[in-house]
């Protein structure tokens, strides 16, 4: 934090998330312009260096104060104006600047037979030190760009220490931390920026390794083996149709570790329909039959509610053992069964880590659709019992290598690729709107539902025009149906509401569901074959694959209708493939990590997407870190650790933050 008495400027940054120098230095600007070329006198962006000759306070036909000063060029020797309005307090801050040499740039333009700037970028007498390159930052709400540029230099002039170990910085020829920094922020040249800017690099790469090199050197917990995989045998007999060769292959590995008491920690990864959870249910059923408690968390009451259900369904026997948390904490009567271990699986949303829900004997956790969970809600399990086995779940994929590079090389990557017998791909379809009665009427024909999915709830905003909302879309449908039972969904209804439209459907009272998005994940009708995304362009293309999962769960051929005025690159994608780690992998290089992790978690994201784009680099230091001691991390981390916001800690190693792992006790 800045000390108690604040400048204006200090206050304004720590608004925005900037709360010591530390981070002031790290607040790299967002782009350079480059002044240290005179262009002299030219239509366009131009850098002037000239002798001020006049300037005087004049007033438009409009009345309107404004400074007019002319400078003679010394590149072109022509004489050009500068005009600058609504700064009446600096008049006598230029007019001192009459018989100096000046920096003029910005815009220029030639009219009635002169050439003029108005308003320009730059204009000084301080020519030496402005005729560079400069940098350009973020505006700062509440303050002037002299006064934050004023805050950086002074806290580039502090310097810090150095925590990258010597012999590493001479291996890879990098620069010092404080030079690095200073060149960053005031750049003598665009050779020395791209030095700068490496040295930065390979200051979080360094980081990033040291903190999975640290969770790798952790001693593993001890864990109970959980060897009766007789209810798992049960639930096989149960499931209606024969695993896939992908969800048996990741079982039989689960279940080995488990039986085995070898501490997991698994990434299980598969696209839309694929069964992952089935595989989850495996699991909490191996971890209840050897007298542990199971508990899976979701991220929406629906997808909580839905697995319950599922659980309830193929294990009768267990309904008064299975509890459905939702929104919110459970009753006094409820915490109590879970603390007594009457309740054996446990399942909800974000409710399960309340601090009133304590466990007696929890022997796995199952994070479902994990990347929509915070750091602190994915570890809060991990505090509660150490070594509890955890399964992480995402119909998000990423390449393996990177999951390991994210998740720590201790964490088990499973990918499921082959869906469940009968299993149609869906088939998907490019349309400006003008055949969505015909699909319509044509699955209605069959005796099947329909989606239908909105961007909006409701409409008021110019910005929006042309975009369908649930409202436009609901009078459309029912103009177009009039017969057919519609239902409406968004995530503003209440529960018993949103479980009455979700029951109407799933039981086929209601024919079509128009909805937003909050039936991306959930829902499972297998008698809804046609999904209708209205304003495509509006969704990102992990999300319309998402969405498009919540058809093709039966046996009958089902189809996703991509509805937009213009085709896009997204839409394009979504059309050629069913692949969803090929559609993750174009999402990827289109909208970054932040589509892969959530914008909650942007410092994360930051260090994912530099491993990303500079892998061969990761992967060197990653190999390099392994040399040093704990001492030499740690001394590293915790200094990096004085660069972050706190409110904004960065997940680590599948459920873990950054300052825990500097405090774990690891072996040197």
């Amino acid at each position: 934090m800045y000390n108690t008495f604040m400048t204006k400027t200090e206050e304004m940054l720590e608004k925005k998330g900037i709360e010591n120098n530390f981070q002031l230095r790290r607040w790299l600007p967002r782009s350079y312009v480059d002044y240290s070329v005179a262009t002299g006198c030219m239509e366009g962006s131009v850098v002037c260096v000239g002798v001020m000759l006049s300037c005087e306070k004049l007033k438009s036909q409009k009345d309107v104060g404004y400074i007019y000063s002319r400078v003679q060029d010394l590149t072109t020797n022509l004489i050009f104006k500068v005009i600058i309005f609504n700064q009446p307090y600096a008049f006598n801050t230029y007019h001192d600047f009459i018989g100096k040499n000046v920096l003029v740039c910005g815009e220029m333009k030639y009219e009635y037979g002169s050439y003029k700037i108005v308003g320009p970028a730059v204009f000084t007498d301080d020519v030496e030190n402005n005729k560079r390159v400069l940098p350009i930052y973020p505006k700062v709400a509440g303050t002037k760009p002299f006064y934050v540029r004023k805050k950086i230099y002074e806290s580039c002039l502090e310097g810090e220490e150095d925590s990258l170990p010597s012999d590493f910085k001479k291996k890879h020829n990098l620069a010092g931390i404080s030079w690095s920094l200073y060149e960053l922020h005031n750049p003598s040249s665009y050779q020395n920026l791209k030095k700068a800017e490496e040295r930065l690099l390979y200051e979080d790469m360094f980081y990033f390794a040291a903190l999975n090199e640290l969770v790798n050197r952790k001693d593993e917990p001890n864990c109970a083996p959980m060897a009766n995989v007789s209810l798992c045998m049960l639930l096989t007999q149960r499931f209606g149709y024969a695993l896939t060769p992908d969800q048996q292959s990741a079982f039989f590995k689960i279940s080995s570790y488990m039986t085995n008491g070898q501490h997991l920690r698994a990434l299980v990864q598969g696209d839309v329909g694929c069964g992952k959870t089935i595989i989850a249910f495996l699991a909490m059923a191996q971890a209840v039959g050897s007298g542990k408690q199971a508990i899976l968390m979701a991220p929406t009451k629906v997808l909580a509610e839905q697995h319950a259900n599922q659980l309830k369904k193929l294990l009768p026997e267990y309904e008064d053992k299975i509890y459905y948390a939702g929104g919110k904490a459970p009753l006094k009567k409820d915490l109590k069964k879970i603390e007594t271990g009457e309740y054996l699986f446990i399942v909800g949303t974000h409710a399960l880590i309340s601090e009133k829900v304590h466990y007696k004997d929890p022997g796995i956790v199952v994070i479902d659709e994990e990347h929509k969970f915070g750091v602190d809600q994915r570890s809060a399990f991990e505090k509660q019992k150490k070594g509890i086995h955890s399964i992480s779940m995402s119909a998000t994929p990423i390449p393996r290598t990177l999951a390991k590079t994210i998740y720590g090389d201790g964490t088990e990557v499973f990918i499921i690729r082959t869906k469940p017998n009968g299993r149609k791909p869906v088939f998907t379809v490019y349309d400006n709107g003008d055949n969505i009665p015909l699909y319509v009427r044509t699955a209605l024909s069959r005796n099947e539902q329909v989606y239908v999915v909105c961007p909006a709830i409701e409409v008021d905003d110019e910005k929006m025009e042309g975009v369908v909302s649930v409202k436009d879309a609901a009078e459309k449908y029912a103009s177009w149906f009039p017969d057919i039972n519609i239902g409406i969904l968004n995530g503003k209804m209440s529960a018993a509401d949103t479980k009455k439209v979700l029951d109407d459907f799933k039981n086929g009272v209601t024919r079509i569901l128009i909805s937003t998005t909050v039936v991306e994940v959930g829902v499972d009708v297998p008698n809804a074959t046609l999904i209708v995304l209205q304003n495509a362009e509006r969704f990102g293309l992990a999300g319309m694959h998402q969405l498009r999962g919540r058809v093709g769960r039966g046996s009958k051929q089902s189809c996703c209708m991509l509805i937009s005025a213009q085709e896009n690159p997204r839409i394009h994608t979504l059309c050629s493939t069913t692949d969803g780690f090929e559609i993750a992998k174009m999402d990827l290089e289109m909208r970054k990590s932040g589509s892969l992790f959530g914008l909650e978690q942007s410092g994360f994201n930051k260090y994912v997407q530099e491993i990303i784009d500079n892998n061969e680099v990761y992967e060197k230091v990653r190999t390099e870190v392994k040399d040093y001691s704990v001492i030499m991390l740690n001394r590293h981390i915790k200094k990096m650790q004085l660069c972050h916001n706190q409110k904004r800690q960065i997940l680590f190693g599948n459920g873990g933050f950054i300052d825990e792992l500097t405090e774990s006790k690891n072996k040197e």
